[in-house]
């Protein structure tokens, strides 16, 4: 009878341990996914992150790229009036009171004046733009960050699960392959006592 307690013991020992070895072998898959999945996702993080620096260096280089046109033109437009500055004196001999001369030399002036407006309104304009983009940036990241954060904290809770059931499972396979091998000891025993014995006694 002893025996049989023992075998039978034995057969649900070995279906428990087959069933947490399986489950072992589910949650190690499930973990592996999560790694790829986390890994994954830092790098979709990593390139929309870039593909914003790329948006906002573009956007900056066009801005840099029309304040300069704008200072490009009104320094022509002072190069041209003082040639014509020139011209006019050459024309009048040097003589500063003639008409067409201090007509030139006015235009001069107020081509210097218009061209220093405009490259402290520009410069003011690109560095006001400017800002605005740095603005824009630490937005998009902080977006990315929150966004990055709220997925890693599902997918961290998900893994601290699976790490808490593993170990379980480790506790309990220890405790079932040490009582199996200890039944299944016994098991042998029970056998030798209840084998038939010959010979004479």
């Amino acid at each position: 009878m002893g025996f049989l307690i023992f075998a039978y013991r034995k057969l649900t020992l070995k279906r428990d341990i087959n069933q947490k070895s399986f489950r072992q072998m589910q949650l190690s898959m499930e973990k592996q996914q999560l790694d790829s999945q986390i890994n994954m996702m830092q790098q979709s993080t990593a390139a929309q992150q870039d593909m914003a620096q790329q948006v906002m260096g573009d956007m900056s280089n066009m801005l840099y790229a029309s304040s300069q046109m704008s200072i490009f033109g009104a320094n022509q437009g002072v190069a041209a009036a003082e040639q014509n500055y020139k011209d006019a004196l050459k024309s009048a001999n040097g003589d500063n009171n003639n008409d067409n001369v201090r007509k030139a030399q006015e235009q001069f002036e107020g081509a210097k004046t218009s061209a220093d407006r405009t490259r402290f309104a520009t410069m003011g304009m690109f560095q006001g733009e400017q800002q605005k983009l740095m603005m824009m940036n630490q937005q998009v990241n902080s977006v990315f960050a929150a966004q990055d954060k709220a997925r890693l904290q599902a997918l961290k809770t998900k893994e601290n699960r699976i790490d808490t059931e593993m170990a379980s499972l480790e506790s309990q396979l220890k405790l079932e392959n040490a009582e199996y091998d200890s039944v299944e000891k016994a098991e042998s025993e029970e056998a030798k006592k209840g084998a038939p014995k010959f010979g004479l006694g």
